[in-house]
């Protein structure tokens, strides 16, 4: 598994990543334990789309 970035808005290093039933299937979520910031659009099927999707920062793009 790919490793979690620091919750972007407090910087926590307490990221919990988890999957859970829903009515159509399993599905994926990542949550920062310290302010329960959460990725979770409900359609995520794959732990590494969550990973990803955690891991993904609209500044670093910009960068680019």
């Amino acid at each position: 598994m790919s490793e979690l970035k620091s919750c972007p808005f407090c910087g926590s290093e307490h990221i919990y990543i988890e999957k859970y039933e829903c009515e159509v299937g399993e599905r994926w979520r990542v949550i920062c334990l310290d302010c329960m910031c959460t990725i979770d659009p409900g359609t995520i099927q794959k732990m590494a789309l969550a990973v990803k999707a955690w891991n993904r920062r609209i500044y670093e793009e910009e960068e680019k």
